[in-house]
Parts: C-alpha cells; structure tokens; sequence
C-alpha cells in the first residue's frame, strides 16, 4: 500500500526549512502555536490534485520572507501521470509530488483580476532506462521505454524511439493519474465530513447514491409511491397548513402570472435525487437522533467510520491526516482509536495531545515540535554515542526487550509532552519537591517531575530526553554509597552537564524515613514540614533546579 515516506517544507508558515521522515502510523506531538497542524495542512495542500491559488494567503509565507513555499512529498511506491501525447498518452512514473507557490509579478494577461499566487504543482518523474525498473506496470498504461532528466526538464523515449520533451506544465496534478492516493484530511471540524456540505463525505456518497437511484429509477414506480405517502403526510396538517399556506400562495401566483400554480407543493423529497439532504441518524420507530446529537466524540468516530467504510469499497490507496484525533474521546476510545490506526491498512499522520496516541516502542514514528519550531529526534541526536552505543541503537532495543511494558508506563508518555523534565527515582520526590519548591518560594514552573520507578531505571528514561530534545535534570540518590557506585555513576554519567544533583543519602532519609513504608510516611512528613525546616540539602537541590528551570 502506497504510503508517504518524507516530506520537505520550505518557507512555509512557521518552517524556514524542514524534512521529515514518516512510518505508516505516525504521531506529531508538542505544545500549541509548534507547527504540527503547518505540517498536516502542508501534506493536504501538495496532494490535492485541483488545488487553487485561493487557498493561500500572505500569511502562508514564512515571516523571514526567505522566498516561494515549496513543498515536496515523497511516497513508498511509484504512481503514474497521464501526459498527453497527441492523441494518446505516455504513462510517466512518479514518486514524489513538487508544489511551488509564488508571488505574482505581473498580472494576468487578459484577466481583470488576477491571484495574487501563482503555483507550479507537478509530479516528479523516475527516470529509467528500461520499464523492468519499474515492477510491475498497470495494465492499459502506455509506458516510454525510458526517461532521462535533462536540464530543461525530461526527455521520455516513445515506442516508435521519438523522444519527446517533458516539462513540469505537462506533468501537473491535474492530468489523469494512476495509482495516486486519495488523502483525506480530517481537520477539528472533522465530524462536518458526515453531513451534507460543500464537498464533504456524505455529500459524495449522496451524489454517488443519487446517480445510481436515478439510473435505475422508473418515473411510474417512483410517483405512485411517493404521491400514497405525500397525500399521508400532508392530510394530517391538511388545514393549517395546505389551506392557510398553499392556497392562498397559489392564488396570488395565478393571479400576478396568469398562469394555474395549482400543481405547487410543499415537496418533502427531491424525487429524482431523494439523497440530496440526507443525514445519519440512529432511529427508533419514528424517533430519529442526528448523529450531530449522538455525542461530540461519536459525532467525529461517525465521520471516520465512514470514511474507513467506503475506503475499504474503493481501489484507491487512502492516506488519512487528522487534527487530534483525541478531541472529545473517553481515554478507553481513545486508545482503541490508537489501536486501529496501527492496525489499519492505510497510512495515518495525526497530532496529538494525548499520551493514549503515543507508543515508545515505536519510537520512529513519532516526532516531537519544539517551541523553537525544532522537530525531533534529530538526526545528529540519534547518532550520536551514549554509553558507547548509538542513541538509535539503544532506543531500537525497547520493542525487543519489552521495556514498554517492564520499565516504561503508558502513563509516563507524559515525558514527550513536557517542557522541561526532573527525572527522579521515586513517587515521594514527585509529590514531595514542588509542595517543598513552593514554600520555598521556588516555583518550579513549566517543569515535569516524573517518577522512574527507581534509580536503575533513570538512565531509560534519560535516553528518551536526549533522543526528543527534552531538557531534563537528574536528581538521584547515593543512598550513603560513593558516586563511583556502579549504581549512583550510570544516572550521573548519562545526566546533562550542569543539571543534576544528588542526595549523599536519600530524600526519605533526608526527611527522618528510613524504616519500612517510609514513601507514605514521607508524604505525610512534606505536608507537616514548615519552610525554615526544610532540610538544606533539599534546599540546595531545590534551588538549583529552580535557576535550571528558568535557564539560568
């Protein structure tokens, strides 16, 4: 199944240059105003075939002005362009499609009004020397025997050995392609593409549904039936609303015309297209619910649903782009959501908000949008060495050693949407230090404190911070061992430099703890603590993380 592999963003919105690699099930995450939405909307405008000058405005355009947006989308398989070619065509294989838009210089020659953009939109070929490069070629595609890049564009071989000059104009979307996916883009608005509107799904299904009605209709049929059930329906309110509404209407309609209007009705169906103002709705009898009214987050999985239902009727590969697909969902439907998405056959590129969306395990196939508009992991990052391995290589071990379920929790997820995180070693640290912080008057703002479930398993959760760009601080105990302690070094060792710190004992220790159910006897001891009794060397911890915190 064709899917999307790379994108590449240039002076688009918020991205002066980007390039992105994509899995089949991929997760854009980080805070708001970070460009995950630019990116969707970057994939969707690039893909539509019919895409019009009006739908950018100056605000598309990057603000260092730096030149034309261009975006280029790459794809797992090759599809085909049909280039005219007289009165035939040469099939041109492509895997990746260019959208360049422009300022207009000069107006449109013979238009009274002109775009203010102006926009190359086109395939890129493959070249090749021989078709058998190819695979596999539809069948009834009249293929060149080969395709050579040249510096005015492409030149393709015809069978009969004529070459013929190929430039972008020829290879714009708007030809007839083959093999190309449908990508359907589902915006917060989402649950709009389960009514009947501009261009919407069920606006589709209905004119799909109408033509079929209409091909097959018989006018006799058709008018028996539906007179028996319009004089029914109109009996019933015959006088308030055929005698005080209808008549007179007629009447003033003969009479300014001069024509009979007696045949004017209140018509309750199109008859030729009776699927023109259909709706879902669950119904009960004569009760009928809208599926508007079924529940905001029923509403949105209708809409989906759907989409997912014709998608497995039709040929076409379908690639979906959705905005939060969280909105409005209980956690539980929300990770059987997540489930599908990665059980589904077509590709799902989606932002998210919410750690039921995000697996470790997967780490590929998520990435991370820093407030500075830096997507990660970077490249450089998981390159690089920690511990004498390659940080990719490390973070490749979690699926095969189950660590997504032996030392990470899904509930740690919450790590990717932090703006800065202090890993420490247990749950009394992660209660105790910002209520200590406060009193302190060292409030530890946009910071994460997340618990790793002891101190062994701080260097995991490390690996992750470094891998996505997280800023993170170390706070670990010795437990009255030396630093050089195999067990105190590791968490040490793969700390960021300047932002660690450890307690020569332990915080429970620190705060009286040391015999058995000493977390909760800790917890209670933090809320009966006084500000001048906070222990120095929380105190010193405290502080350091606080100048941490605001980058100081």
């Amino acid at each position: 199944m064709i899917s999307i592999t790379a994108v590449t963003i240039t002076n688009f919105r918020c991205f002066q240059s980007l390039k992105l690699a994509f899995e089949k099930c991929h997760a854009l995450i980080g805070e708001n105003g970070t460009g995950k939405t630019a990116v969707l909307d970057a994939i969707d405008l690039a893909t539509t075939p019919t895409l019009s000058p009006s739908r950018f405005s100056e605000q598309d355009f990057n603000s260092a002005d730096a030149g034309p947006i261009r975006i280029v989308v790459e794809f797992s398989e090759a599809f085909w362009v049909k280039v005219p070619d007289g009165y035939t065509t040469q099939a041109v294989p492509a895997r990746s499609v260019v959208l360049v838009v422009k300022r207009r210089e000069r107006a449109a020659p013979g238009r009274a009004l002109s775009d203010p953009f102006v926009l190359e939109h086109y395939a890129r070929p493959v070249p090749f020397t021989d078709p058998g490069e190819l695979g596999p070629i539809p069948e009834g595609l009249n293929c060149p025997t080969s395709l050579n890049e040249t510096a005015e564009g492409y030149s393709v071989s015809r069978k009969s050995g004529k070459p013929m000059k190929v430039g972008t104009l020829q290879l714009s979307l708007r030809n007839e392609l083959v093999g190309f996916p449908n990508v359907f883009s589902f915006d917060k608005d989402r649950d709009t593409q389960a009514k009947i509107g501009f261009n919407s799904l069920l606006q589709k299904i209905a004119r799909d549904l109408n033509w079929r009605f209409r091909a097959k209709w018989n006018q006799g049929e058709v008018l028996t039936a539906w007179n028996e059930f319009y004089e029914q329906v109109i009996s019933t309110v015959e006088d308030a609303k055929t005698g005080r509404i209808l008549r007179p209407l007629q009447e003033q309609i003969r009479t300014l015309l001069g024509r009979d209007f007696s045949d004017l009705e209140l018509s309750l169906l199109d008859l030729e297209q009776p699927f023109a103002k259909t709706f879902l709705a669950r119904r009960d009898g004569s009760n009928q619910i809208d599926q508007s009214r079924l529940g905001s987050g029923i509403s949105i999985l209708v809409a989906y649903l759907l989409l997912d239902v014709i998608s497995g009727l039709s040929k076409e590969a379908i690639i979906y782009l959705i905005d939060e697909p969280e909105l409005h969902l209980h956690p539980q439907l929300q990770s059987r959501l997540f489930t599908r998405f990665r059980e589904a056959t077509p590709q799902t590129i989606y932002t998210t908000q919410s750690d039921c969306f995000v697996d470790v395990s997967e780490w590929r196939s998520i990435l991370r949008f820093g407030a500075d508009h830096v997507v990660s992991p970077q490249h450089a990052v998981v390159e690089s060495s920690l511990e004498g391995k390659r940080v990719a290589d490390h973070l490749d071990e979690i699926k095969p050693w189950h660590q997504q379920h032996l030392v990470y929790h899904r509930e740690d997820n919450q790590l990717f949407f932090a703006r800065r995180c202090v890993l420490v070693e247990g749950p009394a640290e992660r209660y105790g230090l910002p209520i200590l912080a406060e009193r302190l008057g060292l409030p530890l703002e946009d910071v994460t404190i997340l618990s790793c479930n002891g101190k062994s398993k701080i260097p995991y959760y490390q690996l992750l911070c470094k891998a996505f760009g997280i800023p993170y601080f170390t706070l670990s105990d010795l437990d009255g061992l030396t630093a050089e302690a195999e067990e105190n070094r590791r968490p040490v060792a793969c700390a960021e430099v300047h932002a660690v710190h450890t307690f020569a004992s332990s915080f429970e220790a620190l705060l009286g703890q040391t015999r058995g159910g000493k977390a909760s006897r800790t917890l209670l001891a933090v809320d009966d603590l006084k500000k001048e009794s906070v222990p120095p060397e929380i105190t010193t911890a405290l502080t350091a993380i606080s100048a941490w915190s605001r980058g100081s």
